[in-house]
């Protein structure tokens, strides 16, 4: 549940300095750290949104789904990286 709340809040941060246009207090590695981090989560809004040709949501409710998809996609990553782990330590 903790680590779940963690890729909630860092899906949230990434998607509000992503919105806010990177200010210049953000460091510039930040930059493509938080965009690859968000992409899991734009790819399935843009797979399942009827703005095909949008690059990034710009509706409360599409960047809402951003963060839902992200947190769900990392989460399940990390399931499965978990598996992986014990399965291989058999």
């Amino acid at each position: 549940m903790v680590i779940l709340l963690a890729l909630l809040a860092l899906s949230v941060a990434a998607l509000a300095l992503r919105v806010a246009g990177y200010p210049a207090w953000v460091p510039q590695f930040m930059k493509p750290l938080a965009d690859a981090f968000l992409e899991p989560g734009a790819a399935l809004w843009w797979f399942t949104s009827s703005s095909l040709f949008q690059s990034f949501p710009s509706s409360t409710t599409g960047q809402a789904s951003v963060i839902l998809g992200n947190t769900l996609f990392w989460f399940l990553a990390l399931l499965a990286v978990r598996a992986l782990w014990r399965v291989a330590r058999r």
